[in-house]
C-alpha cells in the first residue's frame, strides 16, 4: 500500500508540473470533502478543472479506472467545492494518466474527459 501511495504522489507531482507549464494556476491539491477527494484543482481563464490523476507502473485502460462511481464522487466533490467557495468559473473534468517509472514514463492528459451526469427530479 505504501508503494501505491508513493507512486500516486509522484504521478500527481508530474501532473502539477505539467499543468503549470501549460499556464494553469494550481488552486488545490488533494482537496477533501468528507470522504471525497479531488486530486488537483486548477484554473485558467474562465474555467476551473477538477483533475483525476491515475498513475500505474504498467499500462492500463482509463475506462477501467474512471468508473461511473468515480465520476459521481468527483462530480459531488466538485459541486461541494464550487458551492463552498462561491466559484463562478465554468467547471470541467479532466483525467491525467501516467504510466511508467520516475526514469521513463508517459503522460496522457485528457481535458474535458467526461460530462457530469444530469440528475432528474421526480
Amino acid at each position: 500500500m505504501a508503494e501505491n501511495k508513493s507512486v500516486g504522489n509522484w504521478g500527481e507531482h508530474i501532473v502539477r508540473d505539467y499543468l503549470i507549464t501549460q499556464g494553469y494556476a494550481i488552486m488545490e491539491t488533494n482537496w477533501r470533502l468528507n470522504h471525497l477527494e479531488v486530486d488537483i484543482i486548477v484554473s485558467k481563464g474562465d474555467e476551473i478543472a477538477f483533475v483525476e490523476v491515475k498513475t500505474r507502473r504498467e499500462p492500463f485502460r482509463i475506462s477501467e479506472i474512471i468508473t461511473p462511481r468515480k465520476i459521481s464522487n468527483l462530480v459531488s466533490a466538485a459541486n461541494g467545492y464550487l458551492r463552498r467557495f462561491h466559484i463562478n468559473l465554468r467547471p470541467r473534468f479532466d483525467v491525467a494518466a501516467i504510466v511508467g517509472t520516475e526514469h521513463s514514463y508517459t503522460l496522457e492528459y485528457i481535458p474535458d474527459a467526461f460530462r457530469p451526469p444530469l440528475r432528474t427530479h421526480r
